[in-house]
């Protein structure tokens, strides 16, 4: 090396982070970490997880998988009964398969292990599939029509134990019966619900003068005679500002009618007195069995307690 020529030290450039940076960081990581233990780590804990899951249990037979017969023309779904809980019926289970994944919907009753054992090929829609009893004989009941947002429009059918249809029950008056609700009491009645499309003032949403709702009612019936025992409107006694439900586009015509009861249920209690549910309200309110006046209301807007 000539005397002429100098090695010269490799100068370094350090560059540092801003110390708020990290500090950002951490707490975002921080965050994450909380949100993933208050949201996610809850519903992990109710999961059962298995390592002997079936081709079934993993979906790889499609999403409604179904069984045809050399008998008849009918196909049922494919199921899988896993263990049978404490409790459960051994002999029977009933379903109304309904969906696009469904060949042939309609009621039917599979045994404990998954085979069938009786179906009706239904074109409407079937829900409501159970046994109830009337006139001490059990009978097979369901509902069958057309649905519309949550909202049923249909009749009722009480099948006998040779599963031949004895009783059509439909609503007294020009209306459609609802999915919710066909209760059988040990008075031989039919307790059903009903969505009837009604004029309303809306102005108290914020809706027009002239609006439609969907009224949540309810009937007792006769079932032997068909007779009309009771009747009850939820818009003779809740107002229609005691809803939860967004109005949103809804109530200006009929077709678009506001649900803001939504009627679920129906029952009698010891005195006679009927108890209703409404989901759209959040109540459970206890109807008298004379007059119709609200006796007590449970939740909601008009709680009484």
């Amino acid at each position: 090396m000539s005397s002429g020529t100098r090695t010269l030290p490799c100068i370094h450039r350090v560059r540092s982070r801003p110390p708020g940076l990290y500090i950002a960081m951490i707490g975002a990581f921080v965050s994450l970490l909380y949100l993933f233990y208050i949201f996610a780590v809850p519903q992990l804990r109710r999961l059962h997880l298995r390592t002997d899951l079936s081709w079934y249990d993993l979906g790889l037979y499609g999403f409604g998988p179904s069984q045809d017969y050399v008998s008849f023309d009918y196909e049922s779904p494919v199921v899988q009964i896993s263990e049978g809980g404490a409790g459960s019926d051994p002999q029977f289970t009933f379903l109304a398969p309904r969906g696009d994944s469904v060949v042939q919907p309609g009621p039917m009753i599979l045994d404990s292990r998954g085979e069938l054992v009786w179906m009706k090929h239904n074109w409407e829609i079937t829900q409501d599939f159970k046994v109830q009893r009337y006139q001490d004989t059990d009978y097979l009941t369901y509902w069958e029509g057309d649905e519309v947002e949550a909202r049923g429009y249909g009749a009722w059918y009480m099948l006998d134990s040779t599963y031949t249809q004895r009783y059509v029950i439909t609503p007294i008056g020009s209306y459609g019966g609802d999915l919710h609700e066909f209760n059988i009491t040990p008075q031989g009645t039919a307790l059903v619900t009903i969505y009837d499309p009604v004029l309303a003032d809306l102005t108290s949403i914020g809706g027009p003068e002239l609006g439609w709702i969907y009224d949540g009612v309810f009937q007792e019936i006769d079932i032997a005679t068909g007779e009309l025992i009771f009747e009850w409107r939820a818009s003779k006694h809740y107002p229609i500002n005691s809803t939860y439900e967004t109005l949103g586009k809804a109530g200006a015509t009929r077709s678009s009618a506001f649900d803001y009861f939504h009627i679920n249920s129906v029952d009698k209690d010891d005195h006679g007195n009927y108890n209703i549910l409404a989901r759209h309200t959040h109540t459970v309110s206890c109807i008298d069995k004379d007059s119709g006046v609200v006796l007590w209301t449970l939740g909601g807007k008009l709680n009484d307690f």
